[in-house]
């Protein structure tokens, strides 16, 4: 099976490098998302913004981690980012992680599902042949090919 067929019903919602953290919070509540790719004036993808970076702006006690890193030695008392009051009006590019997991649409699921296992990551952002973002892939996509009895065996 390929990246393509997993995605094909979904909706790709992007953000510009140009928003606001509170925007993409707008964009994640009503389109039931958790990750946002953000994108250039060009469509090409420059990070994503997940609701972990946008939790550790808006909360003011101690962020506790979504996503945990591989590092044995992190703690949550040792996130970087800090409680802003004006959280909603940071820029994107203050916020949005850019070292980003990507598959390509033509790539097996197996090879996508590794990457992310190989980065310590849920979710990967699929890019087409124009390099462009065509949606993205989760754990938990991962998670319902397996419920729905479709996962792919050698």
């Amino acid at each position: 099976m390929k990246v393509n067929e997993l995605i094909q019903k979904q909706d790709v919602v992007t953000a510009s490098i140009d928003a606001k953290l509170g925007e993409i919070a707008v964009i994640m509540r009503d389109h039931d998302v958790s990750g946002v790719p953000i994108v250039d004036e060009w469509g090409a993808l420059c990070g994503l913004v997940t609701a972990t970076d946008v939790l550790r702006r808006a909360s003011p006690g101690p962020c506790r981690e979504l996503e945990l890193p591989l590092d044995a030695s992190w703690s949550p008392a040792q996130h970087t980012h800090e409680h802003d009051p004006n959280w909603v009006n940071l820029s994107v590019r203050e916020c949005m992680v850019s070292d980003l997991v990507t598959v390509d649409l033509e790539d097996d699921i197996r090879e996508a599902a590794r990457s992310l296992i190989n980065r310590g990551v849920h979710r990967a952002v699929v890019l087409g042949k124009d390099r462009n973002v065509h949606g993205i892939i989760s754990a938990l996509d991962f998670a319902e090919l397996v419920a729905e009895g479709r996962c792919v065996t050698d």
